[in-house]
C-alpha cells in the first residue's frame, strides 16, 4: 500500500506520496517579462464597491490645451498632426494584422495620405473598405500606395470595424501574407486613456489609478519598437496590454492619466519593464523564478491583502486527468505512485522546491515507467491555474488530487491589488501612489519625463 505524505509526515492513507523535493527542472514557460501568457497576464479583477463617478475632465479632446506638433517618425514616414505635447512620444498600436477588408470610419472630415504625400482631403465622415493589390494599399477599390495613413481632421475619431479611436490610422501591407496590419497612431496620453481601465478597474481608489497608469506609460516605453519588424510597437491585446480606445474610457482612468501626465519610473535614468500583476497571493516573485532573467528592479516584496486576496482557490483533477497530461507534454509515467512537494510556508521561503514567495519550482512525480521532475510552470499550463503558488492534497475520493492555491498571475513586479489596498490606507494622499510604485518596484525613481 502507497501513502499520502507531506513533509515527510504521514497524513493518511491513498494512492500517493507526498513528500519534500529537491530536484529542479528547468522545463517550463520562458521568455523576457513582457511575454506574458495568459495565466500571466494582468486582468480586470472586481470585487469592490463602485463608487459614484466624480465629474472630471474627459482629456485634450474635450479640453485642447497641448501645442500641436508635426514631426518626423523614426521609421522615415510622416507622423500625424495629433492632439500631443511637442515631447510626448506616439504610441503604434496593432490593431489588425493580416486583415481582409476591414471597415475604417470617419466621424468628421479627414486627409488620406500615400505615404509622406497628401492623396486626397474628405470634408465629411465616410466609411470606407481597406483591400490589398499587389504592391498598394485600396480605400473602396481605389489603389492609393503602400503606406496609408488616414488622419482625422479636428477632433473627429477613427473605427475600425465599429470600434472607435482616438489619434491616425497607418495601413500597411502585413509582412510576408496577403491582407492589411492596421495600426493606431495616437499620443502617449491618450493611448493610455484606453489602456489604464482595461487593466484596472475605474471604480478603484485614485491613487491606485494613478500607479497603473504610471506603470502602463513606462511599460509602453520600455516596449517601444518591440515590433517595428511589424510596423507597429505594442499590440492592443495581453500580448502587450490591453487597449480598447474611446469605448474603454472612463472618467476616473482618464484622471488618473492626466494626473500624472509624463511621468515615468526610471532605473538608472531608463524606463523600467514594469510588468504588473493582479495579486501575488501576499508575497511578489523575483523575476528569474518566473522568466529565468535577473531584473534588479523586480525583486520579491510582501504584499498587503484583504478578505478578497486572502482568498484561496481550488481546482480537483483525477489521477488519470495527470497521467494523460504528463504524456501530452512527453513525460510518459504509466499510473503513477506518489508526488513530492514541500508544504507551502509564510514567505520568504527556504526549500528547494519553492521560491522565494512559495510558488512551486519543481515537483517530483513518479510512475511505474519512470520518475519526472515538472517545473510549476508547467504543471500551471498543464491544468490553467490561476498562479504556480499553491499545496497538493488528496481529493474527494482515493484517485482524486485537490490544488489548493492563492495569487493570481506571475506574481511579479506591482500587485493591482496589492496596489489598491495600499492606496485605500491613505486615500487623502494624492502622492501616495509614488509610495505604492516605489514599494513594488525596487530601488527605482518616478520623474516626469514630457
Amino acid at each position: 500500500m502507497v501513502r499520502w505524505q507531506q513533509c515527510c509526515a504521514v497524513i493518511l492513507t491513498g494512492a500517493l506520496l507526498l513528500g519534500t523535493a529537491a530536484t529542479v527542472d528547468a522545463a517550463g514557460v520562458k521568455g523576457s517579462p513582457g511575454a506574458r501568457s495568459r495565466t500571466q497576464s494582468t486582468r480586470v479583477v472586481k470585487g469592490v464597491p463602485v463608487k459614484k463617478s466624480a465629474k472630471v475632465k474627459m482629456g485634450r479632446y474635450e479640453a485642447p490645451t497641448s501645442p500641436r506638433a508635426e514631426t518626423k517618425d523614426k521609421r522615415g514616414d510622416l507622423r500625424q498632426v495629433l492632439p500631443i505635447t511637442e515631447n510626448e512620444p506616439v504610441v503604434l498600436v496593432g490593431l489588425m494584422r493580416n486583415a481582409h477588408s476591414p471597415k475604417v470610419s470617419i466621424n468628421g472630415a479627414y486627409t488620406v495620405y500615400n505615404g509622406t504625400q497628401k492623396w486626397k482631403t474628405f470634408s465629411k465622415g465616410d466609411t470606407l473598405r481597406i483591400g490589398v493589390s499587389a504592391k498598394s494599399i485600396t480605400l473602396d477599390g481605389k489603389k492609393v500606395g503602400e503606406t496609408v495613413y488616414i488622419r482625422p481632421e479636428g477632433f473627429a475619431l477613427v473605427a475600425v470595424d465599429g470600434n472607435e479611436y482616438r489619434g491616425a490610422l497607418k495601413l500597411i501591407r502585413t509582412p510576408g501574407h496577403d491582407g492589411v496590419t492596421v495600426i493606431n497612431e495616437v499620443g502617449m496620453e491618450e493611448y493610455l486613456y484606453g489602456v489604464v481601465p482595461r487593466e484596472m478597474s475605474a471604480s478603484w481608489e485614485p491613487n491606485a489609478l494613478r500607479a497603473q497608469a504610471v506603470a502602463a506609460r513606462t511599460y509602453a516605453l520600455n516596449h517601444k519598437n518591440n515590433y517595428a519588424s511589424q510596423g507597429f510597437d505594442v499590440y492592443d491585446t495581453i500580448v502587450s496590454q490591453v487597449y480598447g480606445g474611446v469605448a474603454a474610457e472612463a472618467p476616473e482612468s482618464t484622471q488618473a492619466v492626466n494626473d500624472t501626465a509624463g511621468e515615468v519610473i526610471l532605473y538608472k535614468g531608463e524606463p523600467i519593464d514594469a510588468v504588473f500583476c493582479a495579486h501575488s497571493g501576499g508575497y511578489t516573485e523575483d523575476s528569474e523564478n518566473v522568466w529565468d532573467n535577473f531584473v534588479p528592479y523586480l525583486r520579491a516584496v510582501s504584499e498587503p491583502l484583504n478578505d478578497f486576496t486572502k482568498q484561496r482557490w481550488e481546482k480537483e483533477i483525477s489521477l488519470a486527468d495527470l497521467e494523460r497530461a504528463l504524456a501530452a507534454y512527453g513525460h510518459d509515467v504509466g499510473k503513477i505512485k506518489n508526488i513530492k512537494l514541500s508544504k507551502l510556508k509564510k514567505a520568504p521561503v527556504k526549500a528547494f522546491d519553492r521560491t522565494v514567495s512559495g510558488r512551486v519550482r519543481t515537483l517530483q512525480i513518479a510512475g511505474k515507467k519512470q520518475a519526472v521532475a515538472i517545473s510549476g510552470n508547467r504543471f500551471q499550463q498543464m491544468f490553467d491555474l490561476r498562479s504556480t503558488m499553491f499545496d497538493i492534497v488528496k481529493g474527494s475520493t482515493k484517485d482524486r488530487l485537490k490544488i489548493i492555491g492563492y495569487g493570481y498571475g506571475h506574481g511579479v513586479g506591482m500587485s493591482q491589488w496589492g496596489a489598491q489596498i495600499m492606496a485605500q490606507q491613505k486615500p487623502r494622499d494624492p502622492h501616495h501612489y509614488r509610495n505604492i510604485l516605489r514599494h513594488f518596484y525596487t530601488g527605482v525613481t518616478i520623474e516626469k519625463m514630457y
